[in-house]
């Protein structure tokens, strides 16, 4: 790779290589600023002084080039297939311009007209940040943004991110700093094909009963284009991915491709195949996510044209209505899943560079912690397929924005440019991601107003009822009882009032705390901030003023971490187990819970950040992770033990602590004669016996009163097998300081109209 100076991005940009005036070594996918980096030419992302120092890259354009391979043969076509290009780009073979694109997350197939046997180079022109489109500043625009930012009220109007599809947390965010990202950040390849080529698959399995294992209909759907004139037929071939099975199942059907005379068609071709008996794809917590491996080859006679296999798996998914109406049920193959979630944002401020060990080990933590849901939240990115192939084997659902979020007093462009690029982009978005069982639904965006982004929303409904109709459509978050309760954290309202969550769902909530010790020590030169007034804090995103409010003071460093990761997990835990316990029942009348009060599913956040910051994540940029992920083993285990507290009690000022005890479980087998204990700070206060817990249910248990002769500190909770066998625990730090005088006025009141405006 290689820089070059600023040249105007258009239909027909210039081809100006010999401009490089020293080629590095580039690694993709990956990012210029990672190709840099590792050259030596600009520090680390990972402080502010090094994301300073390299400012100047956004203000050039750069080049990409390999050399291809030699041994293409006569018989060959070969096309270039581009998962990702950030964001504005063109693409050369020697000196011919193939292509231009605008938009990061929508495959690139370019065909490469390569001559056998010769000495080719692929080139690709990647525009830095400094070229992304701006929007209009109009004279009533310009007005509102100088109001505002006199008002001080960090509410952008119509900022320049909304000009484009790129991932908006690029352009800085309240955990992330601004760094822009540019070049090669998903998969590309060469693909060698002879007569025909796949362009892409979707595959459509339809269980033909109720049982698991299913009989099953497999619909797949072919794009192929024809390359030069042929008989095709078309072999599909059905296996086993992640488990062992009897036999497999194939067939072959033969289809033909263009029957004209033209060089060049493509079409879609629909092909069918029964399986007598399938294995389910299942979350973790409610089976086995069971994958088939489906391949079809194109043949000539018995020679291969071309081959595709994708990996997927059978399960159908409903979105219905809660008992009282909500649409937050959620059915996997028929039965409700309580949707354990956490936010998931990027795991780098450079996607590129993100690769499927950080997807494994960073999924792989969720999936300990208990967590069968994520939330892949619209100011990030399309994950790659690494993410999604993580899920898929772990057992974990999710969710995908599309990129558009936070947009409070104004909305995104309405103009056809926009629009068109839009949807677009969702188009190859959803043929990326749409056979990956672990894909729940599809959501147009964060915080926006599903009335004001009417259009744009339009769009993507409409791509979706032509590439994806199977799945759920969630016009935007939060919305339709959907709930993000920022009045705990951006209004200071008492965290504690999280206890009285009653959200059907509840996508977003959470507090910020320090990192780990070690990671602080890596943030920093010595000395190290010990406390909230060291200004250093601000530069690495910490709201130390609501951090003050919430935690209070400490006297040192590692008594302000422990502080302030308490709080979260206090907060954490009241949150999703208020929940929890009002988890819709498996059936209508099964189970005990509050009536006409149902929750479908909880998301905290947030589980990751991409920065080394002051954040609310539970696992910190090095991996590390806060108090709040040991709560989240015990307090998203499926099955749960619980106790509820009356949020408006003072317990140290009171001489009885009334609690609730609850037990949940999302498990869908019954766990029969179990016996509960209660201790508080050591002493049994409660127990009870032959309890026989139903799937799919939450119990209230009993409601006691406790005499107090001083401050509780510790509520230890157990469950055990009617053998004595530990089931689930819960642990309750007591001594969690409440915070402490009036939310500021003006902060609950800016909140309120926040919610307000995207109807939230």
């Amino acid at each position: 790779m290689g820089q070059v100076p600023r040249q105007p991005f258009g239909a027909s940009p210039h081809d100006d290589r010999g401009a490089v005036a020293g080629w590095l070594p580039a690694r993709v996918p990956g990012d210029v600023r990672a190709d840099l980096i590792a050259a030596g030419r600009i520090p680390p992302v990972e402080t502010p002084e090094g994301i300073a120092a390299g400012q100047w890259v956004d203000e050039g354009d750069w080049w990409y080039r390999v050399a291809l391979p030699a041994d293409i043969t006569a018989d060959e076509t070969v096309i270039l297939e581009a998962d990702g290009m950030d964001y504005q780009s063109a693409i050369w073979l020697d000196d011919e311009l193939l292509a231009t694109h605008t938009g990061a997350f929508a495959r690139q197939a370019i065909p490469l007209p390569v001559q056998p046997g010769g000495a080719h180079e692929l080139a690709i022109r990647i525009w830095g940040g400094g070229a992304l489109p701006r929007l209009s500043t109009a004279t009533g625009t310009r007005l509102i943004r100088g109001v505002l930012d006199r008002m001080a009220t960090n509410v952008e109007y119509f900022p320049d991110r909304m000009a484009t599809t790129k991932a908006q947390f690029g352009f800085g965010w309240d955990f992330s700093p601004r760094v822009l990202s540019a070049g090669i950040w998903d998969d590309i390849r060469l693909v060698r094909t002879h007569n025909a080529y796949i362009e892409n698959l979707h595959i459509r399995p339809d269980p033909l009963t109720e049982d698991d294992p299913t009989a099953v209909r497999w619909r797949l759907r072919l794009r192929v284009t024809r390359l030069h004139p042929c008989a095709v037929r078309a072999e599909v071939t059905i296996r086993p991915e992640n488990f062992e099975a009897g036999g497999y199942h194939s067939a072959g059907r033969t289809i033909n491709l263009c029957p004209n005379d033209a060089p060049l068609c493509t079409a879609d071709y629909d092909l069918a195949v029964e399986m007598a008996a399938a294995r389910r794809w299942q979350p973790w917590d409610q089976g086995e996510p069971c994958l088939y491996r489906v391949t079809v080859r194109l043949l000539d006679g018995n020679a291969v044209l071309d081959e595709i296999s994708e990996v997927t798996g059978v399960r159908t998914v409903e979105r219905g209505t809660l008992p009282g109406g909500a649409p937050w049920s959620f059915r996997i193959n028929g039965r409700p899943v309580f949707l354990r979630g956490a936010n998931w944002v990027p795991a780098d401020v450079l996607p590129g560079r993100v690769t499927a060990d950080d997807y494994d080990r960073l999924i792989g933590q969720a999936r300990a912690a208990g967590v069968n849901f994520l939330r892949v939240w619209g100011g990030g990115v399309r994950e790659k397929r690494a993410f999604w192939d993580a899920c898929n084997r772990l057992g974990i659902l999710a969710w995908q924005e599309f990129p558009l979020a936070c947009a409070f007093l104004d909305h995104y462009p309405h103009n056809a440019a926009y629009l068109d690029l839009l949807e677009a982009e969702a188009r190859g978005a959803a043929q990326l991601l749409r056979n990956h069982p672990a894909l729940l639904a599809w959501c147009g965006g964060n915080e926006i107003s599903a009335k004001r982004e009417a259009l744009p929303l339009g769009r993507l409904a409409n791509v979706l009822r032509e590439e994806d109709p199977d799945r759920p459509w969630i016009p935007a978050s939060p919305s339709g009882g959907d709930v993000h309760q920022w009045g705990v954290w951006h209004a200071f309202e008492d965290w504690a009032t999280l206890a009285d969550a009653r959200a059907p769902f509840l996508s977003e909530f959470g507090l910020q705390a320090l990192p780990d010790a070690n990671s602080v020590a890596e943030m920093f030169p010595k000395p190290l901030p010990d406390s909230l007034s060291d200004p250093r804090w601000a530069a690495r995103l910490a709201q130390t003023a609501k951090l003050a409010f919430y935690a209070g003071d400490a006297p040192d460093l590692a008594a302000l971490i422990a502080q302030t990761q308490r709080v979260q997990a206090a907060a954490l835990q009241t949150g999703i187990e208020a929940c929890r316990i009002r988890r819709e029942p498996r059936a209508p009348g099964d189970g005990a819970t509050w009536g006409g009060d149902h929750c479908g599913g909880v998301a905290f956040w947030q589980f990751n950040e991409p920065w080394p910051a002051v954040s609310w994540s539970v696992v910190d940029r090095a991996g590390r992770p806060k108090a709040a992920y040991a709560m989240l083993g015990r307090s998203y285990q499926p099955l749960l033990i619980a106790a509820h507290f009356p949020w408006m009690m003072d317990y140290v000022s009171e001489d009885v602590l009334p609690m609730e005890f609850w037990i949940v479980n999302d498990a869908p087998v019954e766990q029969p004669g179990c016996r509960a204990e209660a201790h508080l700070d050591g002493r049994l206060v409660w127990s009870a016996t032959d309890i026989n817990v139903p799937p799919g249910a939450a119990m209230r248990m009993d409601f006691i009163e406790v005499a107090l002769a001083g401050a509780p500190e510790k509520l230890e909770l157990a469950l055990l097998s009617a053998g004595g066998a530990p089931l689930a625990c819960n642990v309750y730090d007591l001594s969690v300081p409440r915070p402490q005088g009036a939310p500021p006025w003006r902060a609950a009141q800016m909140h309120r109209l926040g919610m307000r405006l995207i109807g939230g």
